[in-house]
């Protein structure tokens, strides 16, 4: 891979909201970020969401993941 090109990777992290959530995600977004990945977007989604309704989703207490888009080069 040349160094002007970029790659994207997509994860989903379960999310309980509590502090044990938050510690879970910290963790996979540190791990991502040794190896190389920047953070560019975290969409919340719900259960059942559709892909139309998944961009504009808002965090809420029906939350249960959120999608976490990453890039690097």
């Amino acid at each position: 891979m040349g160094h002007d090109e970029r790659e994207y990777r997509v994860e989903v992290v379960s999310w309980d909201g509590h502090e044990r959530g938050a510690r879970h995600l910290e963790a996979e977004l540190n791990g991502w970020a040794a190896d190389g990945w920047e953070v560019v977007s975290i969409l919340p989604t719900t259960a059942g969401t559709s892909i139309r309704s998944f961009v504009s989703a808002a965090a809420s207490a029906d939350t249960t993941e959120f999608a976490v888009v990453m890039r690097r080069r």
